[in-house]
């Protein structure tokens, strides 16, 4: 099985290295991370 992850990151560096780190290992358990603009695209597109 596999899902999308999202993750907005919001502050200071350590904030920032405690993202990838979450990315990283969700796309080791079979997760698509995607960026805040494609996860905006995705919502845009499910409202139409």
């Amino acid at each position: 099985m596999s899902y999308t992850l999202g993750i907005y990151t919001l502050g200071c560096k350590v904030n920032q290295y405690e993202s990838e780190a979450i990315a990283e290992k969700a796309s080791k358990m079979g997760a698509f991370h995607i960026t805040s603009k494609q996860f905006q695209l995705l919502q845009e597109q499910s409202e139409s």
